[in-house]
């Protein structure tokens, strides 16, 4: 991109005003980089089609096509598909030599950096991505896949180089000639990215246990989370740039524990359901007791009364007094059964309270004949 802007600027002067549109969101960065400010602004492809919806311009209203402005690109077009840079420079990654080290995705470029700054490697050139090409960038808007705009890209670039002519084949010629004295150099300033850490061990302790790390045992590193391993997380966390939620397998482990309390509680309540429709049916059969035990206790009442009163008239030593006492020994014990049976059913319980004594003796003499 800067590389571009020095080309335009050398050809149409430095009053030229550059604006980049593609589909990486990391030019936005590098065109607001103070040590270069070629480019003015940088859109992605998402913000353009904003900007012509918002302007109402459509491809259909677009009365003619034309081509890009010369010097026409060639090889160059392959540039945003993975390997593309090392192509469009006709270099070639020799794996012998370790020359020419590429390198793509998150997590591979921050590998092959750190490598290349330990190791000391022959390497001359690092090929690195942190995507995995231009096609691949965030500000696209295409529905299609990876393969399908590579396939796309490839296509074009073939047709393109197939389709030159003379004349273009000239003018990238002369644009070698012409752009061989631009300053093609460009200055970095170190920006180190690091994450604020705890300023004890204890808070990051606290923090990894909130995430469930206990123990060595607990650092899966799984990179479920984001960050490639369980302290990575957890000083994003001290940072606030994450939370304990995060931690996939510490998330699973809380429902199990939820869910295996929920069973819990759940036999709990199973089992007091059960133990209160025992009471239930307890209560039931006591009042059925009850009122069968007051049914039955009037009339065996009178069969003891006139059982006694004919026992008291009969001889002592005859037969008939001899049955009457039977008769009057078996009215008793259904008396006490039926008193069991009462006792049963009466929800009876002891109450302790203040009682005047003298008061509750004169009540008592009151009754006596």
């Amino acid at each position: 991109m800067v590389a571009m802007a020095r080309a335009l600027r050398h050809d149409l002067g430095d009053d030229l005003h550059v604006v980049f549109i593609g589909p990486c969101i990391a030019k936005k960065w590098a065109s607001i980089d103070t040590t270069h400010l070629e480019i003015e602004a940088v859109l992605t492809f998402a913000e353009l089609r904003q900007m012509f919806e918002k302007r109402g311009i459509t491809p259909e209203g677009v009365t003619a096509e034309d081509d890009f402005d010369p010097p026409y690109g060639g090889v160059g077009a392959v540039f945003p598909i993975s390997g593309g840079l090392l192509q469009t420079a006709g270099l070639q990654a020799d794996l012998l030599s370790g020359e020419i080290i590429v390198a793509e995705g998150r997590d591979e470029f921050v590998d092959a950096l750190e490598e290349f700054d330990i190791s000391h490697t022959g390497a001359r050139l690092l090929d690195i991505l942190s995507c995995q090409g231009c096609f691949a960038g965030a500000g696209m808007t295409s529905d299609e896949t990876n393969m399908q705009r590579r396939a796309r890209i490839s296509s074009y670039a073939n047709t393109r180089i197939a389709n030159f002519e003379d004349e273009q084949r000239e003018q990238i010629a002369s644009a070698r000639e012409r752009y061989k004295d631009i300053d093609l150099a460009r200055e970095f300033e170190a920006d180190p990215q690091t994450l604020d850490s705890p300023d004890t061990p204890a808070e990051l302790k606290e923090i990894l246990e909130r995430m469930g790390k206990h123990g060595e045992k607990d650092f899966l590193n799984c990179g479920a989370c984001g960050y490639h391993t369980c302290l990575d997380h957890a000083r994003a966390i001290y940072a606030g740039l994450a939370d304990s939620e995060m931690c996939l397998p510490n998330t699973i482990e809380q429902l199990r524990t939820a869910y295996g309390e929920l069973e819990e509680s759940h036999r709990s309540l199973e089992d007091a359901q059960e133990a209160l429709e025992k009471s239930t049916r307890l209560a039931s059969m006591g009042q059925l007791a009850a009122g069968i035990a007051h049914e039955v206790n009037n009339p065996l009442g009178i069969l003891l009364l006139h059982a006694n009163l004919a026992m008291e008239e009969a001889e002592e030593h005859c037969q008939l007094h001899e049955d009457l006492a039977t008769i009057v020994d078996q009215a008793n014990r259904c008396k006490r059964i039926i008193s069991g049976l009462l006792n049963f059913a009466r929800q009876s319980r002891v109450v302790r309270q203040p009682t005047d004594l003298a008061e509750l003796v004169q009540k008592v003499l009151h009754t006596l004949p």
